[in-house]
């Protein structure tokens, strides 16, 4: 299967929704919906197709130690111990439970 890299569509919304409640940067979520065609009209945001089908496993990413890192771990994720060139690796493993908290604003 191939994975595509597109703009992100209005139509998008109801599989990005959880991720976007996730980071906790939202107190209502009527008013997410209601914002979110405004942020498809920029063509920076992106969204990766094909994914779905073959049962995505793990994602990782580096974060900075600076703003990115911290910010991670406040909402609850955490690095793995190696430093490379002033990033850390983080993962999420889809295949087990996650006991990472909630945002404790959302209260969810």
């Amino acid at each position: 299967m191939t994975h595509t890299l597109r703009p992100l569509t209005p139509s998008d919304f109801p599989r990005v929704r959880p991720m976007l409640l996730d980071m906790g940067f939202v107190e209502d979520e009527a008013e997410l919906a209601a914002r979110f065609p405004a942020f498809c009209v920029r063509p920076v945001w992106m969204v990766l197709d094909g994914v779905e089908a073959r049962g995505a496993q793990y994602l990782f990413w580096y974060a900075n130690l600076r703003e990115a890192t911290p910010a991670y771990k406040r909402t609850g994720y955490a690095p793995g111990a190696e430093v490379q060139e002033g990033y850390r690796f983080f993962e999420v493993d889809f295949s087990v439970r996650t006991t990472r908290q909630p945002h404790p604003e959302r209260g969810s």
